[in-house]
């Protein structure tokens, strides 16, 4: 039955402002009904939930009407690679891929930046809004525990950055990184404007 309800489209649910699930599960009303009248969910059948903070639960549904569940089993997931990809603001949809791949790819966080030559200097609330969408849905699809953080756009001069603690280092077509790059330290990425060419000196 599990494996139904992976497969009809919908493979993680996502419970917020539940840290460690202190308090009962509880899904959104979009979510409950995404899975009661679209996923035409039965009794017995089960599902992954996280809270969004690395941790999981292997749900089994006691009753539609309230929803309820059964805890089958707790997990907890490894954070993403502490890698921030400072992405241009590029044209939209190719923004919106690149949100999605970089969730997929399972970086820790996105620094959108500005620079001259940006299709914008800002993104309006309503932009931002779909970003965060499309980051939770692509969230859902490949089961990470954790978000993709995306942070409102700065200009490089306004991104503070720790020597200590980050490396900086920008992308290029033949670029591979390695493991041995990362070694334990949160990286900073700065990629071009079709993200596949860099011209940023740092």
């Amino acid at each position: 039955m599990e494996e139904r309800i992976r497969l009809i489209g919908m493979p993680l649910f996502i419970v917020k402002n539940n840290p460690g699930f202190k308090n009962p599960v509880v899904l959104s009303k979009e979510d409950e009904h995404h899975l009661v009248r679209v996923l035409r969910a039965e009794r017995g059948q089960s599902l992954t939930i996280t809270d969004n903070h690395g941790q999981t639960l292997q749900v089994e549904i006691v009753s539609l009407k309230p929803l309820t569940f059964k805890i089958l089993r707790k997990e907890t997931k490894p954070a993403p690679v502490p890698i921030t990809v400072c992405l241009p603001l590029i044209e939209q949809t190719r923004l919106e891929w690149a949100i999605e791949k970089l969730c997929e790819l399972n970086v820790q966080s996105v620094q959108l930046i500005s620079t001259e030559r940006c299709q914008w200097g800002t993104l309006s609330a309503k932009k931002m809004e779909r970003l965060f969408k499309i980051a939770e849905a692509a969230q859902k699809q490949c089961e990470r525990a954790w978000p993709l953080l995306i942070s409102h756009p700065l200009s490089l001069t306004q991104i503070v950055i720790d020597p200590q603690r980050q490396n900086w280092f920008g992308h290029q077509r033949a670029y591979e990184l390695k493991e041995s790059t990362i070694s334990n330290q949160n990286v900073v990425c700065s990629c071009a404007h079709e993200l596949v060419r860099s011209s940023c000196i740092f």
